[in-house]
């Protein structure tokens, strides 16, 4: 009698050990396992073969799945889906995968994006401030881009491939470009450009890059308009003693651009003679 009772005592032990073995949630490995992506970039995950579930939850944190109305999480029971990741930049990216005795999980995808980077502001020698008339090409520059998480020790350093420059109405850039242009290289955050004779106005820049050929083309914050202004020659008189009624001559000197001079002068006053 008590072998019997030793015997199912035994076998209850093993019941519960093997139940409680089942129960333990079992590893779902998932490929391939991104290091970085490109926003806006669709990759297909495969999972593991799992006979123990039927249905699957993928889950995606900062991206959507596109054969489930771009939902953030997607029940299926199918081996591969398409992740389309979001267009931002981040480095806690993570991809999940559930069911009821198993899971799986790749963390820490780190997103390279340019969207709402600051670039930072526009440098030049000029000092906001051109000679009227004066066309000679000047240089404009902001530091050279570096898209975020990219210079990491697991992700080698990745510059902006292009930059979009705004120069002001008959400025002209690199091959004669006007108005608003787009140079898809990566060495064009420093641009020499040519100012027309008079005019004056804003030039901003934003970052762009072509992610390789992978995901949406991503484009930084503008800069801060650099305003560029027209500087006029000073006046200069033939004497700083003025005396009523005596003629004085007051000339600036010459501009090359100008077709003739208009000179406003105090109520009273009398302007003779030609030129400057």
């Amino acid at each position: 009698m008590k072998k019997n009772h030793f015997y199912l005592h035994f076998c209850f032990i093993i019941v519960l050990v093997t139940i409680s073995f089942n129960a333990l949630p079992q590893n779902i490995t998932i490929s391939p396992v991104s290091i970085s992506v490109w926003g806006g970039e669709t990759i297909e995950y495969s999972r593991s073969t799992f006979p123990e579930c039927s249905n699957f939850t993928w889950s995606a944190n900062y991206g959507v799945f596109p054969d489930n109305s771009n939902n953030s999480s997607f029940n299926t029971p199918n081996k591969d889906v398409n992740v389309k990741w979001d267009n931002i930049s981040k480095s806690t990216a993570t991809l999940d995968i559930l069911c009821s005795s198993g899971n799986g999980q790749i963390n820490g995808i780190t997103i390279l994006s340019l969207k709402n980077f600051d670039v930072g502001s526009i440098n030049s020698t000029i000092n906001n401030q051109i000679d009227y008339c004066n066309t000679n090409s000047k240089t404009f520059s902001i530091a050279k881009v570096i898209i975020p998480f990219s210079n990491s020790s697991s992700i080698p350093i990745k510059y902006a491939s292009g930059y979009e420059w705004t120069i002001p109405s008959g400025w002209t850039g690199p091959d004669g470009k006007t108005g608003t242009f787009l140079i898809d290289n990566p060495d064009a955050n420093i641009i020499q450009l040519n100012p027309n004779g008079c005019s004056e106005g804003q030039i901003r820049v934003r970052a762009y890059t072509n992610t390789e050929g992978k995901g949406e083309p991503h484009y930084s914050q503008y800069s801060p308009y650099y305003l560029v202004e027209r500087k006029m020659p000073e006046i200069s008189t033939s004497t700083s003693d003025f005396r009523c009624k005596i003629p004085f001559t007051a000339s600036i000197s010459g501009l090359t651009c100008a077709n003739s001079y208009t000179w406003n002068v105090p109520s009273g006053w009398v302007v003779s003679g030609t030129g400057a």
